[in-house]
């Protein structure tokens, strides 16, 4: 189809490129080590992009109507933007894994002994343990009517685990290109126990601006807005803090944010964008310095700059800016270090609500799952705390960034200690 598709554009006197992605996604849901759920998705779809007489048109479809598809995004190119920019021409591409082989192949009784595993060892009285596997296999081709054309497969294996005890809902969550095995699944595991213990006993929330560790999990949440703010399109929309200062450090000296697509076997890995451009290596912010912004073709020429190749593009939608594997370069601080920085505070695994983290950087928010932190041990699980603060001023004072790191997703991330964060007892 994809021959098809280009020889239609060129026939019409346009210009164009198109991304076509394809997915299959086995997902196994245990609850208590009884499988209660199996389901199969299957997704498949072509974005076409024209550019015809300077305007942009844009159509997608989950069909095989190439004619179809080709009219709807050149009658689109009548009433579209004006075009800036330019299609890549061909190249190589950077070499990076993103499908194993036997993740490929996996059946659905491998992916539900390997969800019995990891259920069995953390069953227990009192607790509810729900374990959601999936395997994902698919595929991503980008190709112009000016003769780039590049591809390449993937797989995707993630274990998801929800355990509740007394209230308190722990999870934990690992995911890569490969089936999760040895040290992997012993780290899930030993995370999600870490966290039982924790919760053993209850304690009352503090109260004031105290030093708070953001586990993984929240400190995703607290980079959000910076993520967005580093974004080429965003600076355009005049909604970054960052448009104009580049160069400038406006984080803590400590915090190292990279973006990068060429790590084996992880989500976010890819050689190439879905504008075609080959993908790098990108430090964005280099000992809290703001180096650069994100671009895709459209957007970095709108910038008047080159791509940095971090187009992604949907079936029915225009070219987003986003990020691929985002890594936070580790600290000097091991975890009992990092707790011994807190004389009386808190250890946040989760906020409720936190993707409403506005993209200036304040924000409001209860604990989701949270502990009390006295003189430098965990007391107990709090409830009712809030915290509050903005953003970008937090990451701009950390104490201290810890050497261990865990996967989110794409997110490469370790715990970090702030100051001064407010926090209000709520109960």
């Amino acid at each position: 189809m994809i021959p098809r598709l280009l020889d239609l554009i060129r026939r019409s006197g346009a210009k164009g490129d198109l991304v076509a992605k394809q997915d299959e996604t086995l997902v196994l849901e245990l609850v208590d080590g009884e499988l209660v759920r199996s389901a199969l998705l299957r997704e498949r779809g072509v974005s076409v992009r024209v550019v015809r007489e300077g305007r942009v048109g844009i159509a997608g479809t989950t069909d095989d109507d190439a004619d179809a598809v080709v009219q709807a995004a050149v009658a689109a190119a009548e009433g579209g933007p004006s075009a800036e920019f330019e299609f890549p021409e061909g190249r190589t591409f950077p070499r990076v894994l993103t499908r194993v082989p036997r993740a490929a192949t996996l059946s659905a009784d491998e992916l539900r002994f390997a969800g019995q595993m990891v259920a069995d060892r953390l069953a227990g009285e009192g607790r509810k343990v729900q374990v959601a596997v999936e395997r994902g296999v698919g595929g991503v081709r980008v190709a112009n009517s000016i003769g780039l054309d590049g591809g390449y497969e993937t797989s995707l294996v993630s274990i998801r685990v929800d355990l509740t005890l007394r209230g308190a809902r722990v999870h934990g969550f690992i995911a890569g290109a490969d089936l999760p095995e040895g040290e992997a699944v012993e780290h899930l595991v030993e995370g999600v126990r870490r966290r039982i213990t924790w919760s053993a006993n209850t304690a009352a929330a503090p109260a004031g601006h105290l030093p708070v560790c953001f586990l993984p999990g929240a400190a995703a949440a607290l980079l959000a807005p910076a993520r967005a703010g580093l974004l080429g399109r965003t600076a355009l929309q005049g909604l970054s803090s960052f448009a104009d200062r580049v160069g400038e450090r406006v984080f803590d000296p400590a915090l190292t944010l990279i973006d990068d697509p060429l790590l084996d076997a992880r989500p976010g890995s890819r050689p190439l964008d879905d504008d075609g451009v080959p993908s790098a290596r990108m430090v964005v912010v280099e000992a809290g310095t703001v180096k650069g912004l994100l671009y895709d073709v459209e957007s970095a020429a709108r910038a008047g700059t080159r791509s940095t190749g971090h187009a992604h593009r949907s079936t029915f939608g225009r070219a987003l800016t986003g990020w691929s594997n985002v890594v936070v370069e580790p600290g000097p601080h091991g975890f009992e270090a990092l707790l011994a920085m807190i004389d009386d505070g808190l250890l946040v695994e989760s906020l409720a609500g936190e993707e409403e983290i506005t993209s200036a950087g304040g924000f409001t928010h209860p604990v989701a799952l949270g502990w009390r932190v006295i003189k430098g041990e965990v007391v107990g699980r709090v409830k009712g705390a809030v915290v509050a603060g903005n953003a970008y001023e937090i990451l701009s004072r950390l104490r201290g960034i810890g050497r261990e790191v865990e996967w989110r997703g794409s997110q490469c991330l370790p715990a970090m200690v702030a100051d001064g964060v407010a926090v209000v007892s709520g109960g």
